[in-house]
């Protein structure tokens, strides 16, 4: 029986379905033998009188009265002998079933098995009844086809096997593959099968791992070499023959081999070595011979003149050398650039330093660019507000219009007309993005003859945006139109009632110093009803103080001075100033206006009109407080006196001898200052004289007491 059962489970040709049958197999066996060994058991315990159960699945019915012990034993006795031959049969069945799986299992169909399941194991996996069991005492016991069976204890269904169907739950997962039993790397064969895998087996029959390390150890570790500090020579066949001598103890032998031997000996293996490596690298050679055959004679002659031109200058300086055969390779730096102007190379000197530099990306957009910079203490001149200035701002050199300002304490970036000498100023002008901290050198031409310091000023980045916060003063003058005490209607400040909405809620008052703020319009002209803190007068200013945004002009170029010739390089010019122009065109500056100072407007003086009282109320005052209408007299007119010739002539004689009066005064008058003059010269004279005098005495005096106060005591 179980030999017809062994010969069901090896029907499968590959080397892993026998595998598995022939493990089934074994695991059937050891349970009968585990059987074996429990009915030898009862029946000696049956011998000795002993009561006890039986404990394996295969329950002998016969075991039930004690008296045919010698029948059980015949029996088991049989089953051992038959048990001896199928186990042999086992045998030798497993060891044709491990040789061939071993000799299949390089094959690409054990691969694919591996990685992707069999399909008819996956089948019969998930059609498989379970062999989970139901109940407390009853056990499980699988048979030949692997399906368990259950059995009872109840006498009426003794031995009767019952299928129990497993759920949904207990069914194997199939998403994961199961991997076979692993293999004996243990035994010899298996170790065998792989070995030629590594670095060390035989990869083909002209390639041993063996082989080629063997030749490697050959090859020495250690050439000849000098100890440049003591002058000592060494040699690999010395330090070898050191060590040897070093563990004989210091002893020598008598019987040492010829050293011009070994040193042939030792040569022949370098030069073997030498061949064999000289002999590889022309086959590589010969190999490529036709794809590169012109690099390669190419780079053979550089080498050649590489190496002549070695021995022959190589005790020469590097600028000797240089004037000789030129530059060589690793003395000087090849760039490439695009979009190169053609000027550059047809006016390129080579006497004219070049900086080059790198930009970032972010660096090639355009933005207002805020400095801190001040005017350099040797520059002659100021700088306007909106003059061209050339900068030199990291890698670029470009020419911009420079806005200056002044930072407040309010935080206000206040407008300049002019840079402030010998203080810190605040520049806006549009241009590339740069680093914060960056330097900047501030010229007003690039031209070299110049009587004067050059450089106009020097600062540093601050700051880089989009927009800007200068801004300048605006005062808005108006004149009340209409007074209501406290409320009034001004007018000749704004011209439309749009810019009436902008400015509401905003902050005015007269040029006495009366506060008032802007309500909302009240016509089409810029017109607006105010209110005031007290009530002002016809004859009053209406001043709004406000601040507006100084817009930048978006102007920037290029110095673009390496594309000119020699000649022309330090004459580059950009845009002009309005100076430079107005002189080019005999044009003569006439001041603006409105940027000229004007003197403070002040209030006009009250002139009271005439007080007009109606007839009504004239009538009911008191007679004092009436007015009065009295009738102005006329002027007298004088008489017209004509003189006779007699006056005539006196008249002019008193003229003259008034004349001869006032000059002969003067002349006294002259005199007198002469005298007074020439008066105080002398008192001069005395007074020096005296203070000559007194200056002597003083330095005799302190001589005398010195002298005294030097002698000892």
């Amino acid at each position: 029986g179980v030999t017809k059962s062994l010969a069901a489970k090896v029907k499968g040709d590959d080397a892993y379905s026998k595998i598995q049958s022939v493990l089934m197999s074994f695991e059937q066996n050891t349970e009968e033998d585990e059987d074996d060994a429990a009915s030898d058991s009862e029946l000696k315990a049956l011998s000795e009188g002993e009561d006890r159960g039986y404990s394996s699945g295969e329950e002998d019915s016969s075991s039930k009265s004690k008296g045919a012990g010698s029948e059980e034993d015949g029996a088991v006795s049989e089953a051992r002998g038959v048990m001896d031959e199928d186990e042999e049969f086992q045998r030798a069945m497993f060891e044709e079933a491990r040789d061939n799986f071993y000799r299949n299992q390089t094959n690409v169909d054990y691969l694919t098995k591996f990685i992707y399941g069999d399909e008819e194991d996956a089948a019969t996996t998930n059609n498989s009844s379970t062999n989970r069991t139901a109940g407390g005492n009853n056990k499980s016991m699988k048979d030949s086809s692997g399906v368990r069976t259950l059995f009872g204890d109840d006498d009426d269904d003794f031995l009767k096997p019952v299928v129990i169907q497993r759920s949904i739950y207990d069914e194997v997962d199939t998403s994961c593959w199961t991997a076979p039993d692993l293999l004996a790397w243990r035994d010899g064969k298996v170790k065998s099968s792989i070995r030629d895998c590594f670095v060390t087996g035989t990869w083909s029959q002209s390639e041993d791992a063996e082989t080629l390390l063997k030749l490697d150890n050959e090859q020495e570790l250690y050439g000849d070499f000098e100890d440049l500090e003591t002058g000592e020579k060494f040699s690999g066949s010395g330090k070898q023959q050191a060590g040897d001598d070093a563990n004989d103890g210091g002893q020598k032998d008598d019987n040492v081999a010829d050293p011009e031997a070994e040193k042939k000996q030792k040569m022949s293996r370098k030069q073997k070595i030498l061949a064999k490596k000289r002999k590889l690298k022309e086959m590589f050679n010969n190999e490529f011979e036709d794809k590169s055959d012109f690099f390669d004679s190419w780079k053979s002659d550089m080498s050649e003149q590489a190496q002549i031109n070695r021995e022959e200058f190589g005790d020469l300086s590097d600028d000797v050398r240089v004037l000789y055969e030129g530059f060589r390779s690793g003395m000087y730096v090849r760039m490439h650039f695009s979009k190169m102007p053609c000027e550059f190379v047809i006016n390129f000197d080579p006497t004219y330093p070049v900086i080059v530099g790198g930009l970032l990306e972010n660096e090639t957009k355009n933005v207002y660019n805020r400095v801190r910079m001040k005017l350099h203490r040797w520059y002659p001149k100021i700088l306007k507000n909106r003059d061209p200035l050339i900068l030199s701002v990291g890698w670029r050199r470009i020419q911009t219009m420079m806005y200056y300002g002044k930072r407040e304490d309010d935080l206000k970036l206040r407008a300049l007309k002019y840079a402030q000498k010998y203080l810190h100023v605040e520049g806006t002008y549009w241009g590339p993005y740069s680093p914060v901290n960056t330097g900047m050198v501030a010229l007003t031409q690039l031209t070299n003859k110049v009587s004067t310091f050059r450089i106009a000023a020097n600062g540093v980045l601050l700051e880089a945006d989009k927009t800007t916060k200068l801004v300048k003063k605006l005062k808005l003058l108006g004149h009340p139109k209409r007074v209501l005490t406290k409320t009034a209607y001004i007018g000749d400040m704004f011209h439309t009632e749009n810019e009436v909405a902008k400015f509401v809620g905003a902050k005015i008052q007269t040029q006495a110093g009366i506060r008032g703020l802007i309500k909302n319009n009240s016509g089409l002209k810029g017109d607006f009803r105010a209110k005031f803190e007290d009530s002002i007068k016809m004859s009053d200013v209406i001043i709004l103080k406000t601040w507006v945004n100084v817009e930048v002009e978006k102007y920037c170029t290029f110095v673009r001075s390496l594309l000119l010739t020699p000649q022309e390089k330090a004459h580059w010019q950009g845009m002009k100033t309005v100076a430079e122009i107005k002189k080019e065109k005999n044009i003569k500056c006439l001041p603006n206006n409105d940027s000229l100072y004007t003197e403070i407007t002040k209030r006009r003086t009250y002139v009271p009109g005439l007080l007009k009282i109606p007839r009504s109320l004239q009538a009911a005052l008191p007679y004092q407080y009436k007015p009065k209408h009295e009738r102005t007299m006329p002027e007298e007119r004088r008489v017209l006196v004509v003189k006779d010739p007699h006056e005539e002539k006196m008249d002019k004689f008193i003229s003259r001898w008034q004349e001869l009066m006032v000059q002969k005064q003067a002349k006294l008058q002259a005199a007198s200052r002469t005298k007074k003059t020439k008066y105080l010269a002398q008192v001069r004279e005395k007074e020096s004289y005296r203070a000559n005098r007194e200056k002597q005495r003083k330095t005799a005096a302190c001589k005398k007491y010195s002298q005294k106060k030097a002698k000892p005591t």
